[in-house]
């Protein structure tokens, strides 16, 4: 891995409840558990807070600011970039991994997994290819999810989670990434960006 950004646009017209803004920074306290916890997937040896930013918001009684980013070093070396922006037209939850080989693209939001092989010197013949390969895999991503979503099956994760789960209640040890230790940690993430976090207004 060369590096990991996790990138969230959040439209604030989205059905939003109102006690999010009682949280510690809001909406994030909420919703950053899912960047924190596929960042700790990548990078289970840890990572280490180089820099955050909380640009604040300007809406009276709103704790959710406008915007959030952090760099992290991870154990390994490689750096991981958080930004949030909660003040987008749209909203959009991504993961980019980037390799030496392949670039990949997880869209949280959507449960679609993209995947990019190196394109080398950039000619026009890669660039068709890539862009080709991109709508492809997105259009498949969405058929599957709609398809799924239709049938009321769409569950983003929750079937892999339940299952181990139950396993692990049976006495398969199964929950690792998922257990009360990788709780704690993502939530002391998640407390590091409120309490070193230069503030911006």
């Amino acid at each position: 891995i060369q590096a990991v950004y996790g990138v969230q646009l959040c439209n604030p017209k989205r059905n939003i409840p109102e006690w999010c803004d009682r949280l510690p920074l809001g909406l994030f306290y909420d919703e950053a558990p899912h960047f924190y916890y596929l960042f700790r997937w990548l990078a289970p040896e840890g990572m280490e807070l180089l820099d955050a930013s909380v640009w604040d918001s300007r809406v009276e009684g709103r704790n959710t600011p406008s915007l959030i980013n952090a760099e992290y070093k991870t154990k390994t070396g490689f750096p991981v970039y958080l930004h949030v922006n909660f003040k987008s037209s749209i909203t959009e939850w991504h993961i980019n991994i980037v390799t030496d080989k392949v670039t990949v693209d997880m869209d949280v939001w959507r449960d679609i997994f993209v995947c990019l092989p190196n394109d080398g010197t950039h000619s026009a013949m890669q660039i068709l290819k890539a862009s080709v390969l991109t709508t492809w895999q997105h259009w498949v991503g969405v058929l599957k999810g709609g398809v799924k979503y239709m049938l009321g099956r769409h569950l983003y994760g929750n079937v892999e989670v339940v299952t181990r789960f139950g396993k692990t209640i049976r006495g398969e040890k199964l929950l690792q990434g998922i257990d009360a230790e990788e709780g704690r940690k993502v939530v002391e993430l998640i407390h590091e960006i409120a309490e070193k976090a230069r503030h911006v207004e």
